[in-house]
């Protein structure tokens, strides 16, 4: 689809241009600014389409970015599912257009070659002479005299020393010193790649006719303009002619005597140059600039009012920014076979778990450090093993190419019961603080998360909840606290639950709810697009979804992705404490095409 919108717009920039050059240009004696333009025509239908330069604009009233939420806005992520395909060698309406665009191309460039094939044969069959930096051939062929960068091809017939040819081999001269076979070749080439655009061949034309125009002006200065008009209608010869040289003889007869005998319209002549640049401008602003609103940076903000202790008289607003969300998975994390995972037999040691480290870690020091694992995924670039006791659970994708450890997740949840310690909570606010501080100050937390690049602890209780996230040296880099009262409470939206949101009979029923459903897009797989589709959506208590979107993936694919979250009914809401609570969701969908093998 871009790629058509940017042909219609080579054909859109082009047209308006010769359009102008046509009805305003055209046919004036201004010939080195005709040149010029129509050049710059050919390279800016090409070069603008291509801009995407952005016009920031802002609708309405400036609006604050601030937005407040009374709970945490923490997601995790669900495990991937793979979304399969399988294609083969067929004909769609795509690979017919660009059968079509080839064919086109491949006609073109044997005439080119041919014409330059036909040149090299003059150039090995016939002698030269060298006049400084110059080649002049002298030969019998039809269509000569003529000129190819360097190199003129002369006729026998015609005398060099006489008059007539005085003229003419002033004027090939000029077309060698003005470079027009590159102007030529120029053209032939943009033609060629863009055979689509009738306007292109047009303005290919047109630049040669002025080319002639330039060398019969410099041929004519000095002599008689109107017996060099005899010359030109008496020499006229029809034979075969080729495209990409600069024969003196050529179909534009008409208009170069008019040219010849034209007197000069100075005063037109300068407007019609001028207006050229508005023009410009306006084709620039339709195809090159994209309005688009300024990027808003929402800080998304936690607030919570701390009751009055004996420490404090009066209330007190704590505000936190908060992160806008966890860190996912590799990608590369995709599930295509599932095993029911088992209970791994010994427990689980966090302080090996912070000892991992991404791409360092083999597969022989995990199973050293926790034993025999149940892998529960397996595909050609990932395996994935799980560790499980009680509450607690470790997953490692390792890649298959090396053995290394690719990316983690662990979780663990407690059954602590605690009041939360405000003066503490306070604390935090002033000092970086450490794991082993937040232990002191609050116990043991109702759940331990850990990813490659941080750990996260949760603390709840029956109004409160506080969220920390630690990096991986130990402190504390960023915490939510809130807190509601028990008589007005909402629903708590959280995603660092004991229990995380689920579709009902678990990643088995999931994943063939995904393998019924999905319709891989036809367009995806004409282009051979693949690639993981992250959705993120909100789990509410009655197991409704809300506020799904797709926030990364293939365009093409994602509008399938949102179609099967959307139809996919209720889900399981996530638990604390026992507790139904909001919870929002990542989930990847990953994308893969195979081909038939028959």
């Amino acid at each position: 689809m871009h790629l058509l919108f940017y042909c219609l717009k080579v054909v859109l920039c082009s047209g308006i241009l010769l359009g102008y050059y046509w009805f305003f240009l055209r046919n004036k004696k201004f010939h080195h600014y005709n040149r010029f333009y129509l050049l710059a025509t050919l390279l800016l239908s090409i070069l603008l389409p291509l801009a995407n330069v952005p016009i920031r604009w802002q609708p309405g009233a400036p609006v604050v970015h601030s937005i407040i939420y009374r709970v945490a806005d923490f997601t995790t992520f669900n495990p991937p599912v793979v979304a399969k395909a399988t294609h083969g060698f067929h004909f769609t309406t795509r690979s017919l257009i660009w059968l079509f665009y080839i064919a086109g191309c491949g006609v073109l460039f044997f005439l080119l070659v041919k014409c330059l094939l036909y040149i090299r044969k003059l150039e090995r069959t016939y002698e030269h002479t060298r006049l400084q930096q110059l080649k002049f051939y002298m030969t019998n062929e039809p269509g000569t005299p003529f000129s190819f960068f360097r190199s003129v091809f002369w006729n026998r017939q015609l005398e060099v020393d006489s008059k007539e040819g005085q003229q003419i081999l002033k004027h090939e001269l000029f077309h060698v010193q003005q470079k027009h076979s590159a102007d030529v070749l120029l053209g032939e080439i943009i033609c060629l790649f863009a055979w689509f655009n009738p306007f292109f061949f047009l303005i290919k034309k047109e630049l040669k006719a002025i080319h002639e125009f330039l060398a019969d002006q410099y041929a004519v200065s000095g002599n008689d303009q109107y017996a060099y008009a005899t010359l030109l209608v008496e020499q006229v010869i029809q034979s075969n002619r080729f495209s990409i040289t600069q024969p003196f003889f050529q179909n534009h007869l008409k208009r170069r005597i008019a040219m010849i005998t034209q007197f000069n319209q100075t005063k037109y002549g300068y407007w019609s140059r001028v207006l050229a640049l508005p023009l410009l401008m306006i084709v620039f602003f339709a195809i090159a600039l994209k309005a688009q609103q300024p990027a808003i940076a929402i800080r998304r903000v936690q607030t919570a009012e701390v009751p009055a202790t004996e420490n404090y008289t009066t209330p007190t607003q704590i505000t936190i920014v908060a992160k806008n969300e966890m860190v996912s998975p590799s990608p590369a994390v995709a599930a295509t076979t599932a095993v029911s995972p088992k209970s791994s037999a010994i427990a689980i040691d966090i302080s090996k778990v912070r000892l991992l480290k991404e791409n360092e870690t083999t597969q022989d020091e995990v199973t050293k450090a926790f034993g025999k694992a149940s892998v529960s995924t397996i595909n050609a670039e990932t395996e994935i093993w799980e560790y499980r006791y009680n509450n607690a659970r470790l997953s490692l994708a390792f890649n298959r190419k090396n053995n290394l450890l690719e990316s983690f997740q662990y979780n663990e949840a407690f059954s602590t019961t605690f009041t939360l310690n405000y003066n503490a909570a306070k604390t935090i606010l002033k000092t970086k603080t450490n794991a082993n501080d937040i232990e002191r100050l609050f116990g043991q937390p109702n759940n331990i998360f850990i990813d490659p690049r941080e750990e996260a602890w949760h603390y709840g209780n029956n109004n409160s909840v506080l969220n920390l996230s630690f990096d991986r040296n130990g402190v504390v880099n960023d915490f939510v606290f809130s807190q509601y009262e028990p008589d007005t409470a909402k629903p708590l939206t959280l995603a660092k639950v004991q229990i995380q949101p689920a579709y009902p009979g678990g990643a088995t029923a999931w994943k063939q709810f995904i393998n019924k459903n999905l319709h891989y897009p036809q367009e995806a797989i004409d282009k051979e697009i693949k690639g993981t589709v992250v959705l993120q959506f909100l789990v509410n208590t009655d197991g409704t979804l809300a506020n799904i979107e797709a926030i990364s993936g293939p365009k093409e694919l994602k509008a399938e992705a949102l179609r099967l979250i959307k139809a996919s009914g209720n889900w399981l809401p996530a638990l604390v404490n026992g507790k139904k609570v909001n919870a929002y969701l990542k989930q990847p969908i990953i994308f893969q095409l195979e081909r038939d093998s028959k």
